[in-house]
């Protein structure tokens, strides 16, 4: 991975062997297009999890594709290019998905483009779209919402789900339910506490009756960061004791609970 790394700044970087747009900037390019479709080549019979890793690079090579074939001064349209590609090897990966035969690198082709779809929200947000810092809050809570969703649906279906997944959607939850509540919605600290707490409440409700550690943790976690927040917005003695105590109290609370394991480890 790492000389496929290299190889890609080497191209990148080679404007001294001509502009962007001539012969040998186009070449150069192409180079990187066939770099990355030879990583992929070569390890999709090899290695699932480098295959996977290949289609994430696939981006990093088109970039440079894109820089060295074109002229390259339009950050826009390098993004809405990439944003192209996210759509055309989303289709392909989820195809390969629903196929009886789906290749063993597909589920984590899959996982690595969902989480690489919010550097393209910003960046579209940000650059071809022109708004604000403030609304990237509104995109990236409905990537999150669609990502919980789906983890939720694929344990329905009786899919094999780490548990991990849904605790990390909760702890990537607390900057955005901060961002959102504060930036966008341009509410008070104290409802960015409350939305930030019921955040952790309703991990703590869904992992308790299933005996999900990893969620568990997680939504005490949540908790116990809405606490602090609101300590310090008050900024008050009384305050800061509260959260002390109730940070004790949620500890010792977890602390009884994952002890206990999940379910069918007790069967």
């Amino acid at each position: 991975t790492s000389g496929r790394g290299r190889s890609a700044r080497a191209c990148g970087y080679s404007a001294e062997r001509g502009e962007a747009g001539t012969p040998i900037g186009i070449l150069t390019g192409v180079r990187a297009l066939l770099t990355g479709l030879g990583s992929f080549l070569y390890f999709v019979r090899r290695s699932p999890v480098m295959s996977a890793i290949s289609v994430l690079l696939s981006f990093l090579f088109a970039l440079v594709f894109l820089i060295r074939a074109f002229a390259g001064d339009s950050g826009d349209a390098l993004i809405w290019s990439l944003d192209g590609l996210f759509l055309l090897e989303s289709v392909l990966v989820l195809a390969a998905l629903r196929s009886r035969w789906a290749p063993a690198w597909t589920p984590a082709a899959a996982g690595l483009l969902v989480g690489f779809m919010p550097v393209l929200i910003a960046a579209t947000v940000v650059g071809p779209l022109g708004y604000g810092g403030s609304a990237l809050a509104w995109p990236l809570d409905a990537w999150l919402l669609g990502v919980t969703a789906l983890l939720l649906h694929l344990r329905r279906t009786g899919a094999v789900v780490r548990p991990i997944g849904l605790a990390l959607c909760v702890l990537i939850a607390i900057p955005l339910a901060f961002h959102t509540t504060l930036n966008a919605a341009r509410a008070t600290p104290e409802a960015a506490a409350v939305v930030v707490a019921g955040i952790g409440a309703l991990a703590l409700a869904f992992a308790l009756p299933r005996g999900e550690r990893e969620t568990l943790l997680a939504g005490a976690a949540t908790l116990v960061v809405a606490a602090w927040y609101y300590a310090v917005e008050r900024g008050e003695a009384m305050s800061a004791f509260l959260a002390l105590g109730f940070t004790a109290a949620i500890l010792f609370w977890v602390a009884t609970r994952v002890g206990r394991g999940r379910p069918s480890d007790r069967a």
